[in-house]
């Protein structure tokens, strides 16, 4: 999990990208309601979220696996 800081208006590409497990992205807000979810919208097993918040603040994102796999990613 990683809390960043994003600024309402502006849009933010996210992509996990991994070669050894099938990633999933997760963004929740401060309050840990789900915002949005990808499982293979990079291309093949990868992930890419285009997020655009709903208003400027602390997001969370989370990493995970579709399958519970571990492994390198970037």
């Amino acid at each position: 999990m990683y809390e960043i800081n994003l600024e309402a208006g502006f849009r933010y590409q996210i992509d996990l990208i991994s070669n050894q497990f099938d990633p999933v992205l997760r963004i929740e807000d401060s309050k840990g309601k789900q915002l949005a979810l990808d499982d293979d919208g990079g291309g093949m097993l990868n992930s890419r979220l285009v997020f655009q918040p709903p208003a400027t603040g602390t997001y969370r994102i989370y990493a995970v696996t579709l399958d519970g796999a571990l492994g390198q990613f970037g």
